[in-house]
């Protein structure tokens, strides 16, 4: 039987033909949730593509393989729940090696940033806060 972390995932990808649902941090929380009451310690990443140039910083474009034509979306950030040394991104169906995951779902090498760590994530799970915590950083 699969789990529901696995399930989830695989529910969401196969529905991605008629578009992304939600965003990616109501899929990082509520992956986050079920990963958490399945025994396993999630925290969430973060992708960017940040440089620096003459005038600042630039925040490179940020586009999912696994979306395209009329769905297809960017951003400058994602984030993502991950567990161990897995990625659990609907967009991709599956957990993914994490150093594998930049380049499955976005074509390149980006580095995967701890944005909240386990014990972060497990208490603001815990307090109701997740969502609006990452949403207001």
């Amino acid at each position: 039987m699969a789990r529901p972390s696995t399930e989830y995932l695989r529910k969401v990808f196969m529905g991605l033909a008629d578009g992304y649902p939600d965003d990616c941090v109501v899929h990082a929380c509520r992956l986050a949730e079920l990963l958490l009451a399945e025994k396993a310690e999630p925290w969430i990443g973060r992708l960017r593509d940040i440089q620096a140039v003459e005038n600042g910083v630039f925040h490179g474009p940020l586009i999912p393989a696994t979306l395209s034509g009329r769905h297809a979306r960017t951003w400058t950030t994602h984030y993502v729940a991950c567990a161990g040394d897995r990625a659990y991104d609907p967009l991709l169906g599956e957990p993914v090696v994490l150093r594998d995951y930049a380049r499955r779902l976005f074509g390149r090498e980006l580095p995967l940033e701890t944005f909240l760590d386990a014990d972060r994530t497990a208490q603001l799970i815990r307090e109701r806060r997740l969502p609006a915590t990452i949403r207001l950083r």
